[in-house]
């Protein structure tokens, strides 16, 4: 009997860990599409000035202001998928998982806060 309860909840953690896999394939293909995404509108900015529509390299700005900001969000979700029940977490660890211009991205949004400094590794919350 307590051999199949093992085996059961066995079943289960395999589950989770699949759902965990897929919502962060998923994500991982988010976040690929909005930094292409940020890379076309600069481009697009870039031309439309060269060209001196400004009205359009406005709009640029403003689409790639929007994307950087879901890509920010996007990156902080990744980490929450990673570290669901943490509070804080090293920069280390958020650079690994999200690269220094995801950190960056993060800060900028607000959504991650440095909160302490432990032996020279920044910790933030999150």
């Amino acid at each position: 009997m307590a051999e199949n309860v093992q085996h059961v909840g066995c079943i289960r953690m395999e589950k989770n860990m699949i759902l965990k896999q897929k919502k962060l394939d998923a994500l991982n293909a988010d976040i690929r599409g909005m930094v292409k995404a940020i890379k076309d509108f600069k481009a697009k900015r870039k031309a439309a000035i060269e060209a001196n529509d400004y009205e359009t390299a406005e709009q640029m700005w403003n689409n790639e202001k929007v994307m950087t900001q879901n890509l920010a969000e996007a990156n902080y979700q990744k980490i929450r998928l990673y570290y669901s029940k943490a509070d804080a977490i090293y920069e280390d660890k958020i650079i690994a998982i999200c690269s220094l211009p995801g950190l960056i991205g993060m800060k900028e949004a607000k959504l991650i806060e440095c909160c302490a400094n432990i032996n020279g590794r920044k910790l933030y919350a999150i």
